[in-house]
């Protein structure tokens, strides 16, 4: 990844977070250039001769929608996001869940000759970042946890397509139980786990 590790994190500082408590895209409309926090260049699909450097455009075809990756010799484009997760969710640790849905294909617009790849990086805090990882053609669910809820997503690739993106959290639902004396018991359940935490609270 050569598109330069100290501007993206000099970007991420400063990046206001995209809330994302059930956050999506399917990449029909420009939403990816205005939530991101940093990108490669946006080149209009319609428009021929694309700069020298890596850049990103939204794929146009009948059947199929998405946003295509386009490397620049080994350069690969780029795309990262901010996101704030977990407002009311209980417990030490703000879990949630990166899915994605990628694809290569080989049409008018993208080639596979080299064969193209994806990858994602994770961060909590915009400095340290994991192990960029290769993602497959179909569906990931990538899972993500974090104590202040704050999340950074890095996607680089050539020659792949990101048909959709969303970040879900757990459903959390509040159940009330009265004791006897001055307190009630405040249950607040996960509806994908079915586990719950509580704690007392004075009437």
């Amino acid at each position: 990844m050569r598109y330069g590790l100290l501007c993206l994190v000099l970007t991420a500082l400063a990046a206001p977070a995209v809330r994302a408590d059930d956050y999506a895209d399917d990449f029909s409309t420009e939403k990816a250039r205005y939530d991101c926090y940093q990108a490669s260049i946006f080149w209009p699909g319609d428009i021929d001769n694309p700069p020298p450097r890596p850049y990103l455009s939204y794929l146009e075809t009948e059947d199929a929608g998405g946003l295509i990756f386009m490397n620049c010799g080994d350069d690969l484009a780029h795309l990262a996001y901010s996101f704030r997760l977990g407002a009311g969710q209980p417990g030490p640790l703000v879990r949630g869940t990166l899915r994605l849905e990628v694809a290569f294909p080989c049409n008018a617009q993208v080639s596979q000759f080299r064969p193209g790849q994806l990858l994602y990086s994770i961060s909590l805090n915009g400095l340290t970042w994991s192990a960029p990882l290769s993602l497959s053609a179909g569906a990931h669910e990538i899972p993500l946890q974090s104590a202040t809820g704050s999340y950074y997503v890095l996607l680089s690739g050539a020659r792949a397509v990101m048909e959709s993106l969303r970040i879900a959290v757990p459903g959390v639902a509040v159940r009330v139980q009265d004791n006897p004396g001055p307190t009630q018991t405040i249950y607040h359940v996960d509806a994908e786990t079915g586990s719950d935490t509580s704690r007392g609270t004075s009437r």
